[in-house]
């Protein structure tokens, strides 16, 4: 039987909140790396509510640091 984990999805447009600093963050989207080195990489596009920048990150990374808190 499959077991669905964490990893298996993420919600695009919801809040995560950064499980150290507790600021909030909204999930723009995701993306597969193409470069050489990490080719085939689930990437998480994700935007600060505070600054408004805009970063990416490795979506294991990302779901291992931030939890959900408004979908």
């Amino acid at each position: 039987m499959y077991e669905i984990t964490k990893y298996d999805h993420m919600m695009v447009n919801a809040l995560y909140s950064n499980n150290k600093t507790g600021n909030l963050y909204q999930l723009t989207g995701t993306a597969i790396d193409c470069t050489n080195s990490t080719a085939g990489r689930a990437m998480a596009i994700y935007r600060s509510l505070n600054s408004g920048d805009t970063y990416i990150c490795d979506k294991t990374e990302f779901l291992d640091n931030f939890t959900v808190v408004l979908s």
